[in-house]
């Protein structure tokens, strides 16, 4: 495809071979159908490629003809309405038209009324197709009305001359459009266009009346979004009422593709209907038979309504939050859900009685730091210490407990510091600060002072918090290293690790606060540990600890 675009005498030929095949009869033997719904979209992928208003003048003239006379045909393809031997061929030539339409916007606007009237009258399954076709170009000859321009419109002439004269509801929808664009040249369409309004709006809803039987996953994700655009021009949003249907369905896709049109008409149901549904997202999600993408799609549902509803609105957390309670039986994933859940169900002053929802997880001790169940207890922890102050305590207490007897989560307790530091606000970063402290009190205490090693990472991270006093934990961490094991032994990695957090608490405290702790410890590892690398790095913080004095 590349050779033949860069090389526009290749092109030339193509296309020739192309129109010669397109503008063939139907024999059913030596040109078939598919052979020229093949050829069409062959040729509408070139037409695209080329791009053929960025062409030379000469170039787009020599190609304009060849351009036009391809569009003739589709539009002669799809005028011939609900002759069901080519309806696949007719498909075909809407879609090449909606891509062409795509590429060029507004290059069909002039055949609006025509495929308007082929729609109506498509009874088979290509409806489908003719209305997709007629809602992109619709879509866009609303969309360059409102910017008060069209750059494609009239640029070709691809309007065949088509037995078929029904009257159309635009009534010329290009003439219409120009003439009240020539009144008024500077203000907003939707105030000075109303004649021009009433028709698309009828349109629209010829649209939606006419995809009533057809009413599935196709309508929902194609017509709804395209039309939703209209609601700038005044369009009823009770328009697409027809979609409340989708609440008591069986299939849950339909339920979700419901919330789309939903969110593009958000006064398009009542609060009747509004409330049947939140009840439907909740009958899905406690449907344990179900499939889990699904129920968690239900309750993501509800979360996001809530965010934009007030506390009288059917779609209020606060009302169904007994319902998000999580249990043990709960697939791990949808119990995260049910959390956050449950979380967004009050505000800065939550119940004490909150935390027990981690009793659920509280098995989390016998999977590996790593594990999803042991993402959601931290990540759950994070949401309780930023979010709700009477929490503070109990998470904080369980933190501490975790570290005691399950070393093997440090990193995760670490990790969480972090995030909390990391969120906006100086409140967090207090948290943060409080947390440490308490783990400085609890590494102080720690006994037998052997495992002290442990908690290395975690040490490096109290004393690099300016606000804790780090005296207590150097002095401890001076005990550690006085065991003769430690210094006989002289593991290069425990050196490091040493040397690592004197050097954080240099970095962080004054001189004065920590002169007299780590001056010891380092005076220590310089005298006795076995490793002679740690011992000169150990002289050597040794000597910057007195002799330059930082008081920041």
């Amino acid at each position: 495809m590349f050779s033949i675009l860069s090389d526009r005498r290749k092109m030339l030929m193509v296309m020739k071979t192309l129109e010669t095949l397109y503008c063939l009869p139907v024999d059913n033997k030596a040109v078939t159908s598919h052979l020229l719904g093949q050829t069409h979209v062959c040729t509408t992928t070139i037409l695209i490629d080329m791009d053929i208003f960025k062409l030379s003048r000469k170039e787009m003239k020599q190609n304009a003809n060849m351009f036009d006379s391809f569009v003739a045909v589709l539009m002669e393809c799809i005028s011939r309405v609900n002759t069901s031997i080519d309806r696949n061929m007719r498909m075909i030539a809407c879609e090449c038209l909606c891509e062409l339409e795509q590429a060029y916007p507004g290059l069909l606007a002039p055949c609006l009324d025509q495929i308007y009237d082929y729609m109506q009258k498509e009874a088979t399954h290509a409806v489908q197709s003719y209305t997709t076709l007629f809602v992109a170009v619709l879509q866009n000859a609303v969309k360059q009305l409102l910017e008060d321009k069209n750059p494609n419109m009239g640029r070709f002439a691809c309007i065949p001359n088509t037995s078929l004269a029904v009257p159309a509801p635009f009534d010329s929808f290009v003439a219409l459009v120009r003439s009240q664009m020539s009144k008024v040249a500077s203000a907003r369409p939707p105030a000075t266009h109303p004649e021009l309004i009433k028709k698309i709006q009828a349109a629209a809803r010829v649209v939606m009346e006419h995809q009533k039987p057809l009413l599935n996953e196709w309508g929902v994700l194609f017509v709804c979004p395209r039309l939703s655009y209209l609601t700038v021009l005044g369009m009823p949003p009770t328009l697409f009422k027809d979609f409340a249907q989708y609440t008591d369905v069986d299939q849950p896709l339909l339920v979700h593709l419901r919330l789309r049109v939903l969110q593009e008409f958000p006064d398009a149901f009542g609060a009747a209907e509004l409330e049947a549904l939140m009840q439907r997202h909740l009958i899905m999600m406690k449907d344990s038979t179900g499939l889990l993408p699904h129920r968690i799609l239900a309750l993501h549902w509800m979360r996001m309504q809530s965010t934009l509803s007030d506390v009288n609105s059917p779609f209020c957390l606060a009302r169904y939050a007994r319902d998000f309670l999580p249990n043990v039986f709960d697939p791990v994933d949808l119990m995260d859900a049910k959390i956050q859940a449950l979380c967004m169900c009050f505000g800065k002053d939550a119940p004490s009685t909150l935390f027990g929802v981690l009793a659920c997880v509280q098995h989390f001790y016998y999977y590996q730091p790593t594990s999803r169940l042991s993402g959601i207890v931290f990540n759950t922890l994070c949401l309780f210490l930023t979010n709700f102050r009477l929490l503070y305590k109990q998470a904080q207490d369980l933190l501490v407990h975790t570290a005691h007897e399950q070393p093997q989560f440090l990193p995760n307790i670490i990790a969480l510091v972090d995030r909390i530091r990391a969120t906006p606000g100086s409140s967090h970063s207090l948290t943060a600060t409080r947390l440490l402290a308490a783990f400085n009190t609890f590494a102080v205490s720690l006994d037998p002072p052997s495992r002290l090693r442990q908690f290395f990472p975690l040490i490096e991270k109290i004393v690099c918090d300016h606000k804790i006093c780090p005296d207590q934990l150097l002095q401890a961490t001076q005990h550690y290293v006085s065991d003769p094991a430690v210094c006989q032994l002289g593991l290069h990695d425990v050196g490091q690790q040493l040397l690592s957090i004197a050097r954080q608490a240099m970095r962080s405290h004054a001189t004065p606060v920590i002169l007299k702790s780590l001056g010891a410890l380092l005076a220590f590892l310089t005298t006795y540990y076995a490793d002679v690398e740690i011992r000169d790095r150990a002289y050597f913080y040794y000597q910057l600890l007195t002799h330059v004095l930082c008081v920041d």
